[in-house]
């Protein structure tokens, strides 16, 4: 299975199947392995790093050795992140005359200003990050605008045909449920 991305506009596929449910499982493990990397990503920016991933010590290692390699993990990788984060911001949206462009409504309607940290935050931490964008009505005026849903690489997958592609063939979003105890599972 290639992993790479495929294009709405090409006859060919990625996935061979003709039925959605056969695409998805063509695609789940690819899917899957992405996942598990946003995830393995996720633990170590909030400092969880595995016990696999910690310098291994000799078992006749002194106890207070044992005991500042359990406490020597920092969390910088918390703090990189939160650093570009804060740098990436879009305040406005201007054509060249000066005046802010029809984008920036859209961009406004859909609350982004809230939403854009967060969406970078994703892409720093996992690598990439996913925004969905689909024609809607304005619930107030009726008027056409466009629904933007920022998507968690923890999440959904896209699958495009090349790299140079601007849309992907289809995108696999997977809900998350979390048990009783506290475990994140996708259904």
């Amino acid at each position: 299975m290639a992993r790479d991305i495929i294009a709405t506009q090409r006859t060919e596929s990625v996935a061979r199947a003709d039925s959605a449910a056969g695409r998805v499982k063509e695609v789940w493990e690819v899917a899957e392995e992405f996942r598990q990397r946003a995830e393995y990503l996720q633990a170590w920016h909030d400092n969880e790093i595995p016990q696999q991933d910690r310098p291994a010590l000799p078992e006749k290692a002194p106890k207070d050795l044992k005991t500042i390699a359990e406490t020597a993990p920092t969390p910088y990788a918390r703090m990189l992140v939160s650093q570009i984060a804060q740098q990436m911001r879009v305040d406005d949206i201007r054509m060249q005359g000066g005046d802010s462009a029809p984008a920036w409504d859209l961009w406004q309607r859909n609350g982004m200003d809230g939403k854009q940290i967060p969406l970078v935050r994703a892409a720093t931490t996992h690598g990439l990050a996913f925004t969905l964008v689909l024609p809607a009505v304005g619930r107030l005026d009726g008027a056409p605008t466009a629904l933007i849903r920022p998507i968690s690489s923890r999440r959904g997958t896209a699958f495009f045909r090349d790299d140079f592609d601007e849309f992907p063939e289809f995108f696999l979003d997977v809900d998350i449920v979390t048990d009783f105890e506290g475990n994140r599972k996708h259904a």
